[in-house]
């Protein structure tokens, strides 16, 4: 079997494969299998709200381009994100029965390597691949899921007071606290001292793998703390009976920003259109593969996205503050850095 030839072997067999177009047909479908397979475990976004199937029959085309975009019901009261033709937050919310929801395509830069190269590559190909492909797509998906969620907090934090701050002093940077996790759940379900009238289901939350960590000093955690659970292929936690999503994309969610949201019929939608599309081919020595998808995002309900910022909270990779100073009032630098999220 090809998994037990030495690198050197196996790129052999791989190249007898792709020189026929039976063979980059069943390495394009296998390839396309395990992108589909690995986004579902590994995009955040999905865990937060599961991603749909549609079909060109469920969009319209956009009367200005070529675009698609699908159409979906707005919470009675709510107030979604509305985005321009390329799906990305354009500063306008809407109000009404409906919004739309624009397809965006991404995909990855177009890979490649000679036969000549890869008969001396020490490394087997497909490993290669596969590090091209699904880690890119799905920084994508969750760069521009950031995007939105940024959006939404930043036109609701001052009404609905969505946006808050750390309670207390904590005696470390970015460490976590029970009235925190108490804080933002109540701030999201418009507790007692919420503008929300109407009450949600906390769903889950967002943080990093470094926050996440500081967890287990908590005081009465919960049993379930700690236990890892499998929901829609992704793997989560639990804390004080929530549901916890926690990420090692430390370069896209500063560490220290808690994010909260509700179930995903109050949230939002998340749709795939069609499978992700994986092709390789060869052509005059030179091999080349790239991967390709179609979604659509969309936040229907500003309200149901909160934010909490802990002590130390930075942009990653960098030093400026993005503490939020007063609960209610969206600071210009964080929405600014989740509007840099280009993708």
């Amino acid at each position: 079997m090809l998994r037990d030839l030495t690198a050197v072997q196996y790129n052999e067999k791989f190249l007898d494969k792709i020189a026929s177009i039976q063979g980059q047909a069943e390495l394009t479908e296998a390839g396309r299998q395990y992108v589909k397979t690995e986004l579902l475990e590994a995009a955040f976004s999905r865990a937060i709200i599961p991603q749909e199937p549609i079909t060109t029959a469920d969009c319209q085309r956009n009367i200005h381009d070529n675009s698609l975009y699908i159409i979906r019901d707005i919470e009675p009261s709510a107030v979604a994100v509305g985005v321009d033709n390329l799906g990305e937050p354009d500063g306008q919310y809407i109000k009404g029965e409906r919004y739309i929801i624009p397809v965006v395509n991404f995909s990855t830069k177009r890979f490649q390597i000679t036969v000549e190269d890869l008969r001396a590559y020490q490394y087997k190909i497909t490993k290669r691949i596969e590090d091209k492909s699904v880690p890119i797509l799905e920084k994508l998906e969750d760069k521009f899921f950031l995007r939105l969620i940024g959006a939404a907090v930043d036109v609701a934090a001052t009404g609905a007071k969505k946006v808050v701050k750390f309670t207390g002093t904590p005696t470390n940077d970015l460490e976590l606290s029970a009235r925190d996790i108490v804080k933002i759940k109540n701030t999201l379900a418009s507790g007692i001292n919420g503008s929300d009238s109407k009450r949600k289901e906390v769903g889950c939350l967002l943080m990093t793998q470094e926050v996440f960590e500081t967890a287990v000093i908590l005081p009465s955690a919960g049993d379930d703390f700690g236990k890892d659970r499998v929901l829609n292929g992704i793997v989560s936690d639990t804390l004080y009976g929530t549901k916890v999503v926690r990420t090692i994309k430390s370069d896209l969610v500063p560490s220290g920003h808690i994010w909260g949201f509700t179930t995903p019929d109050f949230l939002g939608h998340n749709f795939a259109l069609g499978d992700p599309n994986f092709e390789i081919k060869s052509n005059f020595g030179l091999i080349e593969w790239q991967t390709k998808e179609s979604v659509a995002q969309g936040i229907g309900n500003a309200l149901s996205v909160a934010l909490l910022t802990l002590q130390g909270a930075v942009n990653p990779g960098g030093s400026t503050n993005l503490e939020v100073a007063t609960d209610g009032t969206m600071p210009a630098n964080i929405a600014a850095y989740y509007k840099s999220l280009k993708v």
